[in-house]
């Protein structure tokens, strides 16, 4: 009789659930893969700033870590407005500084900024971390401030603080929800005593925003103790709304992992966390290495992507909400020989042609933004005749030259050919180039630049998001990196609510969009030929949404 490892019996659990999990995650896992302070030692590092040892103020809080962060922030506020060392902080951040913990929490964002130069390079971290990136997840929910999470899974879309998540529509899927604040936000991050009577003050909604997922997900924590308050009190605020029967179906859906280094094989048992007078019940894997977890997780079936199938809920959450499918879908015939028994999930084969039938009509102009970015298999030609001339219609920075060099409507020096029929608003959009910065703007941007020594990479080290998205409309075109901002670009793509980039940002997009396709030089042309003998050669995507 085989015996079944802790392993295998987890794997059988979650593939039993009709949806793949969701990560918990706390501050284990930075510790762990980024060799950073918890949140005892973070305090530590901040008190020691100020020039008085850490027991001082902990002693007047009475060791409550919230409170001593709220001690801490009293003095740091004063030092560091007068402090030089903070000049440098106070340069880029003394706008968004509004309350007095605000310094605090500047610092502690920059303290955590560089954190990914810690990454490890080698050796059985770097293997579970490989692991973790393949992990078939529909989400994340973490504590953390730092950009791990970002990094691992580059293609979910985060949602940063309780506000952002409360009043946002996020999909439940391709999603990563930072609950106590990122470090990109400083003014975000949960971190003193007041911070937490807001959190828990809306706490209930925040449950209630998260119901959903821990009724129809499995949800594995990691990197929390299994007492830990920010785990428990969101468990109970949402035990308060379930059914004793309800609850106890949370069986076999919440997994706690402890790691422990001196554990052999791992183990997998039923286990409660008693709180509040709600008994919850838990799975409790113990193991002295994440590996084998996040081979479990990758080995879970997935019908599709998980940024696609965001992509593709909100569409459909779009068709719910407005009533009209002849914008946003299409149904299309499959192929007479394709046997029924040989079919997971169809939502449409040979949907590109049948949507160019009827133009492109559910795309935007945020999607045509990003998909200068990170190009889809769109088709250029329906693009440039279907959908920039009903976008154009609206005001806001919208990508054309990428669309029409493709085409082939585009001369040499960025021109439309003479030949080249075309909506009228789409000329008259070519015929708009880039406008030099003036004034203060073109000042600031030079500052900017000369401080960086023309190099963008360094800029983009040196001064936060909205002086890179200004500074880069003062770059020459022979000193700005055009792949280093589209990356740039990308992994700074906002949370747009409801829909609508940042002015700015859409500025850069287009900025790289002109610079990268309107006027063709060697490297540009290089890499529009490359382009687009991939979109050639690859088999056109069965979904379009």
């Amino acid at each position: 009789m085989r015996v079944v490892s802790a392993l295998d019996d987890l794997q059988n659990r979650l593939r039993a659930s009709n949806a793949a999990p969701f990560l918990f995650v706390g501050s284990g896992v930075s510790r762990r893969y980024l060799n950073l302070d918890g949140w005892g030692d973070l305090l530590k590092r901040m008190a020691d700033i100020t020039g008085r040892p850490y027991g001082y103020y902990a002693s007047k809080a009475n060791m409550t870590l919230p409170r001593v962060a709220s001690e801490i922030a009293v003095p740091f506020h004063e030092l560091w407005w007068t402090d030089p060392r903070f000049e440098d902080s106070r340069n880029r951040y003394s706008d968004a500084v509004t309350t007095q913990e605000g310094p605090l929490k500047v610092e502690v964002a920059r303290y955590m900024q560089g954190a990914l130069a810690a990454l490890p390079k080698a050796g059985p971290k770097v293997d579970e971390l490989a692991l973790l990136a393949r992990a078939v997840i529909d989400g994340v929910i973490t504590t953390n401030y730092d950009p791990l999470l970002e990094s691992v899974f580059p293609d979910f879309v985060p949602y940063v603080g309780q506000n952002q998540l409360l009043f946002s529509d996020p999909k439940g899927v391709g999603e990563i929800y930072k609950i106590h604040g990122s470090i990109t936000r400083p003014e975000s991050i949960v971190l003193t005593e007041g911070d937490y009577s807001e959190f828990n003050a809306r706490n209930p909604y925040l449950a209630a925003k998260l119901l959903t997922i821990f009724v129809e997900h499995p949800v594995v924590f990691l990197g929390y103790r299994l007492s830990d308050p920010n785990v428990t009190d969101i468990l109970v605020s949402i035990a308060r709304v379930l059914t004793t029967e309800n609850l106890s179906r949370l069986q076999d859906r919440l997994v706690f992992v402890k790691w422990d280094p001196d554990q052999g094989e791992p183990t997998l048992v039923s286990s409660q966390i008693a709180v509040s007078g709600f008994t919850i019940p838990v799975l409790m894997l113990t193991a002295s290495s994440f590996a084998g977890l996040f081979e479990v997780l990758a080995s879970l079936p997935r019908r599709f992507p998980a940024r696609l199938l965001r992509r593709l809920k909100e569409h459909v959450y779009q068709l719910v909400l407005f009533g009209d499918p002849s914008n946003l879908m299409a149904v299309v015939d499959i192929d007479d020989d394709t046997r029924a028994d040989q079919i997971d999930v169809v939502f449409g084969v040979g949907v590109q042609r049948r949507l160019g039938e009827h133009g492109y009509v559910g795309l935007t102009r945020t999607d045509l933004l990003e998909d200068v970015l990170r190009p889809n298999s769109y088709d250029a030609r329906l693009i440039a005749d279907d959908v920039l001339p009903r976008v154009l219609r609206q005001p806001g920075h919208t990508p054309v030259f990428r669309y029409l060099r493709d085409v082939g409507l585009l001369a040499d020096d960025g021109t439309l050919r003479p030949d080249a029929n075309v909506d009228a608003r789409v000329r008259e959009r070519v015929g708009r180039r880039p406008k030099p910065l003036n004034g203060w703007s073109a000042r600031r941007a030079q500052t900017l630049i000369g401080n960086a020594g023309g190099d963008f990479e360094t800029l983009t080290d040196q001064v936060p998001l909205k002086d890179v998205l200004l500074a880069v409309l003062g770059f020459p075109d022979d000193r700005l990196n055009l792949e280093a901002l589209r990356v740039y670009l990308e992994a700074n793509t906002p949370a747009f609510a409801p829909g609508v980039p940042t002015t700015a940002w859409a500025k850069a997009v287009c900025l790289y969009d002109y610079r990268m396709y309107a006027v063709v030089h060697g490297g540009a042309a290089n890499v529009i030929r490359d382009r687009a003998r991939r979109r050639g050669g690859a088999r056109t995507a069965a979904v379009r949404p």
